[in-house]
């Protein structure tokens, strides 16, 4: 599998996730619902349903079939091990943990509010997943609205890390707004 059809494989499943958001934001009432979600559909999807065998996963542990999706990667950046909400791993029938590439992350802020701190996170997220060939942030407002300021903002960050895809939708502007275009 190489990372551009696991692109289009995660951005169809971002989709997804954006239309029942904008259906039915109530479902999302946390981060973790969404992160939740995004996990339940990229773990499901057929393209992305493939189980590598984990060989030495432990001293106790020898081998063991996984998911290639995985939740709590662990990326440093800034000399610091940080987290990153979703991660895709490389499909081989057979891998060993600590050379496992994962070559797509996925970063989700939910209910951002326009606070330094709330930007300061997004820029953290924009750092961690630009550590994998291909990241995505995903922003999803129901409760505060994304301003003009705040998207401006992340786009200069953003132009430093190409890798990066940034897609929002803000349910609490009237209209709302996004810039994805598959659900605009």
């Amino acid at each position: 599998m190489n990372v551009e059809s696991l692109a289009n494989t995660v951005e169809h499943n971002i989709v997804r996730v954006f239309k029942k958001f904008n259906e039915k934001p109530a479902v999302f009432l946390s981060k973790s619902d969404v992160m939740c979600y995004m996990y339940y559909l990229l773990v499901t999807d057929p393209f992305l349903g493939y189980s590598p065998t984990v060989l030495n996963l432990s001293p106790t542990i020898e081998k063991s079939k996984t998911f290639i999706i995985h939740a709590g990667l662990e990326v440093s950046t800034d000399s610091k091990n940080k987290q990153v909400a979703l991660s895709i791993g490389e499909s081989s029938k057979e891998t060993n943990l600590p050379t496992w590439d994962f070559p797509v992350g996925i970063e989700i802020e939910h209910n951002l509010d326009a606070s330094a701190d709330a930007q300061t996170a997004i820029y953290d997220d924009i750092e961690k997943v630009a550590k994998f060939k291909k990241g995505y942030l995903l922003c999803l407002n129901w409760d505060n609205p994304i301003t003009d300021d705040n998207i401006v903002k992340v786009k200069k960050h953003l132009a430093e890390h190409e890798n990066v895809n940034f897609y929002y939708l803000d349910l609490c502007s009237k209209p709302a707004r996004t810039n994805f275009k598959k659900i605009a």
